[in-house]
C-alpha cells in the first residue's frame, strides 16, 4: 500500500482541477441541498470528484 503522500500526488494527478477536494469545495452543494430552494430536487447524482471521470 502506497503512503499518503503518494496517495495524494496520485489523486491530484488524475483530477481535471489539479487538486484534492477542500471541505469548502462540497459544503456549499449540501448547504444547498438541505436548503428549502432546493425542495424540488429529488433522486439526482450530484458528481463532486474534480474531474476524474472526464
Amino acid at each position: 500500500m502506497p503512503d499518503k503522500s503518494e496517495m495524494r500526488a496520485y489523486a491530484t494527478q488524475i483530477a481535471a482541477l489539479g487538486r484534492i477536494a477542500a471541505p469548502d469545495d462540497i459544503g456549499g452543494i449540501a448547504a444547498f441541498l438541505c436548503s428549502e430552494e432546493a425542495r424540488w430536487i429529488n433522486g439526482q447524482r450530484i458528481e463532486a470528484t474534480g474531474g476524474v471521470g472526464l
